[in-house]
């Protein structure tokens, strides 16, 4: 019977060390299971994040090819509206230079007008708003 005690205390030596370790086996369990929920909510995060940040670079892409087109359209713009304004004054340039020369006729018909008056006796026929003098003579432009 003493064997028998024996092997009885020896088995519930070993049944006790068993449910330790059954119970360290669990806690294990169970703290790797409340790891795994918390990286579960992590990687939902985390691609939620990552959802949030493609739409935004999405977002922002839409966003800069329109105001790429809105600057083109403005580039284009502006260059056409350079081209009329060059336009214009190029136009502008040739009235002026009509004007110029029209009132530089002008004038030169009025000094002559006044020089004939201070003396009529001279012949100014010879003079025109294109002769220069050159040794003392008259010669055309």
């Amino acid at each position: 019977m003493k064997q028998f005690g024996q092997a009885s205390a020896i088995r519930c030596v070993v049944v006790k060390k068993m449910r330790s370790q059954k119970a360290a086996i669990e806690q294990e369990k169970q703290e790797t299971q409340q790891r795994m929920a918390s990286l579960q909510q992590e990687i939902q995060s985390l691609r939620a994040l990552h959802q949030q940040i493609e739409q935004l670079l999405e977002d922002k892409t839409k966003e800069a090819a329109e105001r790429e087109i809105c600057l083109e359209n403005r580039l284009s713009n502006l260059q056409q509206e350079l081209v009329q304004k060059d336009k214009f004054f190029a136009d502008e340039v040739e009235v002026c230079k009509g004007e110029i020369a029209q009132d530089l006729l002008v004038g030169f018909k009025v000094a002559v007008e006044q020089a004939s008056s201070l003396h009529p006796s001279l012949d100014f026929s010879q003079l025109g708003p294109n002769k220069r003098v050159v040794n003392r003579q008259l010669a055309e432009e």
